[in-house]
């Protein structure tokens, strides 16, 4: 049972005195709580990725190698070259080399999402913001992540975890601008953004 943070748009300032708050006796947790996630359910994968490549291409399925965090997967294509994916656009709380308020409950959710994806059949589909500026400063590459499921149905997990409020949107990635190369990507951040 994977206990949920408090939704805030201070997060995660507000969450760390908001969890010691022992008058709450709800206790919701992501087992006994349907939490909503209107612009996740709205946002679907509309870009070709069968039989592309994402480092080369930008987009193309992958296979989850390790869970490094919240927000950083190590993948591998279908050609079994490895990489690390920081989810773009997002920020979770930091569970490695520097403990952070509700950084383990992240990562804890991340791994835990997608072996219940993969278990129920969803690929893995890595999608960049473009080709040029791919990489953050430490080298990683910058992606969207995306289920896609057998029926068709998609659902990105970098605003799932700002909808859930494991993470923050970053305001100074380019990938949230409204001018974003991925406009429906972009105003749905932007709506997180407002809230």
């Amino acid at each position: 049972m994977i206990r949920r943070p408090p939704r805030s748009t201070l997060f995660p300032y507000t969450t760390l005195f908001r969890s010691c708050d022992n008058t709450n006796k709800n206790n919701y947790t992501s087992d006994n709580y349907d939490w909503k996630t209107p612009q996740t359910d709205k946002l679907k994968l509309t870009q070709s990725y069968e039989g592309k490549d994402f480092i080369k291409d930008g987009i193309g399925e992958v296979t989850p190698i390790r869970y490094v965090d919240g927000d950083t997967t190590i993948f591998k294509t279908s050609d079994g070259t490895q990489f690390t994916a920081r989810y773009n656009g997002i920020n979770t709380p930091e569970s490695t080399y520097r403990i952070e308020p509700w950084g383990f409950a992240a990562s804890t959710y991340n791994k835990k999402k997608f072996e219940t994806e993969l278990a129920s059949g969803a690929k893995v589909v890595l999608q960049a913001e473009d080709l040029t500026q791919r990489l953050d400063t430490t080298g990683r590459y910058l992606a969207w992540v995306w289920f896609v499921y057998p029926d068709g149905d998609s659902r990105l997990l970098n605003l799932e975890l700002a909808e859930y409020g494991y993470g923050y949107v970053k305001p100074d990635r380019k990938s949230t601008r409204l001018n974003s190369s991925h406009a429906n990507i972009s105003y749905a951040v932007f709506c997180l953004k407002n809230k």
